[in-house]
């Protein structure tokens, strides 16, 4: 969308799932998008929008990521210096991938529920993340009893891991 003129510029297809977050590189010349039940977070390279029809055709890097089979919303965050992303991932680890060739340099396991959000600090050498997995209480009732004396269990509720 272009903001002077009111007109769609480019239409970027290349996610599998419904867009959950997008975010500009500090240079503004690639877009990064990440999307639910997407294995992949994709950078695309905004200086070829217009130059083909085929939206598919300006991905740079399609970076793997463990997110192909959740309706969660998987954060990335961008490294203040715009050199790295750290995604978040269903298996509990983040991610690190380099922009400018587009492989991954790190996984960090940090959690055991899925890791839904990450966020890097803007000046210090600080990587925040969000975990947790969404648990409900369940009952048991003893079919048995004419009283209704129930008897109930709880699993656990709220979130497995502590703050970190």
């Amino acid at each position: 969308w272009d903001s002077r003129s009111h007109d769609m510029t480019a239409v970027m297809r290349g996610h599998k799932g419904g867009l959950t977050q997008v975010l500009f590189t500090n240079d503004g010349h690639f877009l990064l998008s990440g999307a639910r039940q997407d294995p992949h977070l994709l950078c695309w390279d905004l200086r070829m929008l217009g130059s083909t029809d085929d939206g598919d055709s300006h991905v740079v890097y399609r970076m793997e990521r463990d997110t192909a089979t959740t309706n969660q919303r998987i954060a990335f965050s961008l490294e203040p210096c715009g050199r790295h992303v750290a995604t978040g991932g269903c298996d509990g680890c983040v991610r690190v991938f380099d922009l400018q060739t587009g492989s991954r340099v790190c996984d960090m396991a940090v959690a055991s529920d899925p890791v839904n959000g990450c966020d890097f600090h803007p000046f210090l050498p600080l990587l925040a993340v969000a975990t947790g997995h969404r648990r409900y209480a369940s009952a048991a009732w003893s079919s048995d009893s004419d009283d209704s004396d129930e008897s109930e269990s709880e699993s656990e509720v709220g979130p497995s891991e502590g703050s970190r």
